[in-house]
Formats: structure tokens, sequence, C-alpha cells
């Protein structure tokens, strides 16, 4: 939690709760992808970031940050239910947008499995990427968005190297560093200009 960048506040976390996040992390883990995600959402709800759940439905979750971060992540993962199991990704961008939530960046916790539910394979379907499209032109328009792949199957919902957002395959505490530094790409080479190796 000290570690924790304090730039990041205008941000809106999303943790993917669909069905296939309940899958460990890896053979040698016994944590579920889900956990790690709605315990990143409740550490940067400490620095004042928004939080939600995604699944066929969405849903925030007010977090007070005196509570303990583990309380936060239980609440995260308390509304599993009541989002559903599928993963309608395009809900957390379309509710910001009716909503006329502007942020900085939306960070998504997820295993890539995302799609609309509702219309399986056709045309009509909603995207990710369109959906952060819209937001930007409607409210947010330098908003970043961050995919945090917790599977790394190599499935992308948005294009690779689409403006503003960063596919990111894998997780650890470095992931909040990163965050910070992809949006001033100039101070990580001021830093690596001034390294000084003796």
């Amino acid at each position: 939690m000290e570690n924790i960048p304090d730039g990041l506040g205008e941000t809106f976390v999303a943790v993917d709760l669909s069905g296939s996040m309940d899958s460990s992390l890896s053979k040698n883990s016994t944590l579920a992808r889900k956990e790690i995600g709605s315990l990143f959402g409740a550490i940067l709800a400490e620095r004042g970031a928004r939080v939600g759940g995604l699944g066929d439905d969405f849903q925030t979750v007010p977090m007070h940050v005196d509570a303990p971060v583990l309380q936060r992540q239980d609440a995260l993962l308390g509304i599993d239910e009541e989002v559903g199991h599928s993963t309608n990704g395009w809900r957390v961008l379309r509710y910001l947008r009716e909503e006329a939530i502007a942020v900085d960046r939306i960070v998504v916790f997820t295993d890539m499995q995302i799609w609309d539910s509702r219309v399986r394979f056709s045309d009509d379907a909603n995207t990710i990427r369109e959906e952060f499209v819209e937001y930007r032109e409607a409210v947010a328009p330098e908003a970043s968005l961050y995919m945090i792949d917790l599977a790394s199957y190599g499935d992308l919902v948005t294009p690779d190297g689409y403006e503003d957002v960063y596919n990111i395959s894998g997780w650890s505490e470095n992931v909040l560093e990163f965050i910070e530094h992809a949006e001033e790409p100039g101070q990580v080479i001021d830093e690596i200009d001034g390294f000084d190796p003796f």
C-alpha cells in the first residue's frame, strides 16, 4: 500500500467477475484471477479510484478508504452473483459515458474473454473498442485504457497500437508503476539518462 503511486486517484477500476475468472492464475497457484483483480481494485481505492465489477451487468462498489483493504476486496467479490458470469466489458465504458464520469484512466482486470453475451457473433454486438471511442468523444478526450490480461491467452479486445490503450499481459505490483510511467514517458527517459552505474 505504501508503494502505490500518488497520481492514480482519477482512475476507474473494473474487475471481470465472469466464470472464467474463477480459474487459478497457474497450476502452481490457489489464487483465482478475480481475487487478484479485486485486490488491485481495493488497493487503488486507497488513492481515490472508483471501483466496480462486471459480468452480464456492471455494478459499482462503494469503498471507504478507512476499511481494511481485504474488506474492500471482499465487497467487490461479494457482487459476483449480482452481476452474473458473462463478460460484457463494454458496459463499464457505457456506464461511465452515460453518467458523464470523467477519469484519466480506466483499468480493467480481465482474462480477455470479453464479448457481448446478448448478441454473440453478430454485427450488432457492442465492443470495448467502440464504447471507449464514444466515451472519449463524449466525456474524457484524454482518457487512457489499460487492459490487464491475467490469463495471457493471447487475445486482444482492443487493437494493438491503438492510441492511449495499453494491453498488459500478466501482473505484479509493478503494473501500478508501469501505469504511472506510461502516461509520462519523458519521466522514464530522464530516469534512465540520469542513471549512474558507478
